[in-house]
């Protein structure tokens, strides 16, 4: 980055959205009196004109290349993320139970190599820490595994609501130095987890490292024109953005929920109904569980 870029995104981030937006909006250019009581409103309104001339404006490519565009851009989006909308959702988290054999969890710990691990009491929706395996191995090297005490290695959980601001989370964790956030939802239940690289993955894209598995299939695989294969853990935003769909995302995240929704039940049997039309979507479950819809198949209708 050159001193002109530079001192660019040092300016753009410490100025107020609503200044930068009057500044380089070339829709609008009338100045805005801000009222304190409509300062969110205005705020919001300001950031979204700032990011749809910010994107338009040729004047931006005197200053910054297109991957530095392209990561304000998701800077500013990142205000209307909530946790739920980048958390891993619980039926792929994986978490021991305190009173499980210690050699198993360790067994389980070994296998699937996480740094920190969600503990819980019995029942998955009563969490009562994490556990840092860094400090399991350490006891386990003093001596006999048996004496490794689990309750008294586990850490205080980092509860967060579903519909907290990512923004928001991100400066907390980082204040708190807390990894992990266990996400709850309205009722107390856990509905996942969510790091604070799966935050940053939100700004820079996807992160691997060395312990990551390649995907075999991505998670909307092509299969005509008109037909995809999708796992059913892919948001409906996803799809809707990649596919250009408007698929409803009020009500459920995943295209798997909003399938589900729509059949009302999981089609475990033959006999169960397993294909659903929303407008010129057609959706059918193809891989099930007795838990959730694994895999479908899009189909766009002319």
């Amino acid at each position: 980055m050159d001193d002109g870029v530079g001192r660019f995104i040092k300016n753009f981030f410490n100025r107020p959205v609503g200044i930068v937006a009057s500044n380089w909006s070339t829709k609008k250019k009338t100045t805005r009196i801000t009222v304190p009581d409509d300062r969110e409103r205005q705020e919001e309104s300001a950031k979204e004109e700032f990011i749809n001339s910010f994107e338009d404006d040729e004047r931006m490519k005197l200053y910054v290349n297109d991957f530095e565009r392209n990561m304000i851009t998701r800077v500013l989006k990142l205000y209307d993320l909530r946790a739920r909308d980048v958390m891993i959702p619980r039926t792929s988290v994986f978490a021991v139970d305190i009173n499980d054999d210690i050699t198993d969890i360790l067994d389980e710990i070994i296998e699937e190599r996480y740094s920190r691990v969600p503990v819980y009491d019995k029942d998955i929706d009563n969490i009562i820490g994490v556990l840092h395996v860094k400090d399991v191995f350490a006891q386990v090297r003093k001596g006999n595994l048996e004496l490794v005490n689990l309750r008294g290695l586990i850490r205080e959980p980092y509860f967060v609501h579903e519909y907290k601001p990512i923004d928001k989370l991100l400066i907390e964790m980082q204040r708190d130095r807390t990894h992990m956030g266990l996400i709850i939802d309205e009722y107390g239940g856990f509905t996942g987890i969510l790091t604070i690289e799966d935050i940053i993955e939100e700004i820079v894209g996807d992160i691997d490292d060395e312990d990551d598995e390649p995907e075999a299939i991505p998670e909307i695989q092509r299969i005509s024109d008109t037909t995809f294969r999708i796992d059913g853990l892919t948001s409906i935003s996803d799809v809707n953005d990649t596919l250009n769909l408007d698929l409803p995302t009020g009500i459920t995240e995943t295209i798997g929920a909003l399938l589900l929704g729509e059949l009302g039940k999981i089609p475990l049997e033959d006999k169960d109904k397993s294909r659903a039309v929303i407008g010129n979507v057609e959706l059918k479950a193809i891989k099930v569980n007795e838990k959730r819809i694994i895999n479908l198949l899009l189909k766009i209708k002319n």
